[in-house]
């Protein structure tokens, strides 16, 4: 049984390398070129890995959702959508798809900083601001997606069973920055604007990997038994543990158990085959009433002049 537990996690690992190995193959040839292009197909890599473990009923984009009152989002590098659903639009994997359909949003980028672009308050305000026009969206059919304040019942009485949250992830190749330090079994001093980009969202953007050592995750409700309502940041990497290098790998088996219509309990051991994550080193960063939300409309403005 443990052997088998080991080959999993290899399993799980190898996805992590293959991710690693094919991200540079471009840069290999091109230099810096053609940046943009660089970044274009990092996204690809990352949706046919992704692509391989979707159900039928899902299809893989990138695109725009488009709401009934005009609005728009921004450019999202990856939808994840129910084919059941029409599209409003589809050319290849370019898609424009309504709120409806949705059942993930990830931004992938190659790195993150602290300050200089991509910064991690534009990277987050960007995407709690995709994931603010799909919660709009469910005050008409009763559907709860994200848990914007969090003094609300996570769930609406008619929807006690399926308690799914759309994902919101936000997928870093590269760890390049310092974000905390070590301290035996805990982390310390994280770093002021990723814990203030955090607390802005809210819980909106919900799962988070930088580099393939550390993994981001909002605890909603019912989800975990200690607390509700933080996220916790998870450092897979360090000399002591041998099960290491996995946050590629959570962000993957959170985003099929996100986006499957079926209770995958039975699956949990494949998905998480180990409670790695409680051994690692965390810290909790708690999300309460008196957290200031994004405007989207003030703070992305703001992004965009300091982008000039």
């Amino acid at each position: 049984m443990e052997n088998d537990i080991k080959d999993i996690i290899e399993f799980h690992k190898s996805i992590g390398k293959e991710l690693k190995a094919v991200q540079n193959r471009v840069r290999n040839l091109i230099k810096d070129a053609n940046w943009l292009e660089e970044g274009r197909y990092k996204e690809v890599v990352l949706r046919n890995v992704i692509r391989r473990v979707l159900p039928k009923n899902l299809d893989i984009g990138t695109g725009f959702i488009l709401k009934n009152n005009g609005k728009i989002s921004k450019q999202i590098d990856i939808i994840i959508y129910d084919n059941t659903y029409p599209v409003l639009f589809r050319e290849g994997d370019f898609v424009i798809t309504s709120p409806e359909s949705v059942k993930a949003i990830i931004e992938v980028k190659t790195k993150l900083y602290p300050s200089k672009n991509p910064s991690v308050e534009e990277v987050l305000c960007n995407a709690t601001c995709n994931g603010k026009l799909l919660n709009e969206n469910q005050n008409g059919n009763n559907k709860k997606i994200f848990k914007a304040k969090c003094n609300e019942k996570l769930l609406n009485e008619n929807q006690k069973g399926n308690n799914k949250k759309i994902f919101n992830g936000i997928f870093v190749y590269e760890t390049t920055s310092k974000w905390f330090e070590v301290d035996g079994e805990r982390l310390k001093n994280v770093n002021n604007q990723l814990e203030e980009a955090l607390r802005k969202s809210g819980g909106i953007v919900n799962h988070i990997c930088i580099g393939n050592n550390i993994f981001i995750k909002f605890w909603y409700p019912g989800e975990r038994k200690d607390k509700e309502n933080v996220y916790t940041i998870y450092y897979t990497k360090k000399k002591e543990y041998k099960i290491k290098d996995l946050a590629f790998a959570y962000f993957i088996s959170n985003l099929i158990e996100s986006t499957s219509e079926r209770d995958l309990k039975g699956m949990s051991w494949f998905l998480f085959p180990t409670s790695s994550k409680e051994i690692y080193p965390r810290i909790d960063i708690p999300i309460d009433n008196n957290t200031e939300s994004y405007d989207c409309k003030k703070d992305c403005k703001k992004q965009k002049k300091k982008k000039k």
